[in-house]
């Protein structure tokens, strides 16, 4: 019977002890905490986070999590602009990318701040889905904002579960 336990705890430590690697090196949970990515996800959302190791994996339309050093804080938006891209917002809010417009069926608020936008080499440009009363890389003092400050991709949400 003493064997049992001891296997027990054993397997317990290794369980616990995967788990932690894991969180550290693998996935974490992020909780929204604006309301710049509505409809998408709202206020106090948790999601699941894969860790990114390989931004130059990462693809336009991504949801991401970074950490802003103008804002001092983890931020989560949508990835759209690679480096190289030329970003054009107009004031109906229609987005170009290099010239092409991009369709953006995850958008309902249209709006807010337009303009042009090149993104450097290493950088990303980032928006909200709430276009109209987002923070993101348009109100940005650093309009874009570099790769190595980006810290996982959104895979799942975790609450609520049905929001994918």
């Amino acid at each position: 019977m003493d064997n049992w336990i001891i296997e027990s705890l054993i397997m317990l430590l290794i369980s616990v002890g995967i788990a932690l690697l894991m969180r550290k090196y693998v996935f974490f949970v992020t909780q929204i905490s604006s309301h710049s990515m509505i409809p998408t996800f709202q206020a106090n959302n948790r999601l699941l986070t894969l860790r990114i190791y390989h931004p130059n994996k990462l693809k336009r339309g991504d949801i991401i999590v970074f950490y802003s050093i103008e804002k001092k804080m983890l931020m989560i938006k949508r990835l759209i602009g690679l480096p190289g891209d030329s970003v054009q917002i107009s004031k109906d809010g229609s987005l170009l990318i290099n010239g092409s417009k991009e369709e953006e069926p995850y958008i309902k608020n249209r709006g807010g701040k337009g303009g042009t936008f090149f993104v450097p080499k290493d950088e990303c440009f980032l928006l909200g889905d709430n276009r109209s009363s987002s923070n993101d890389s348009r109100h940005w003092i650093n309009t874009t904002i570099p790769t190595k400050d980006i810290q996982g991709k959104i895979i799942l949400s975790l609450y609520p579960f049905h929001k994918l």
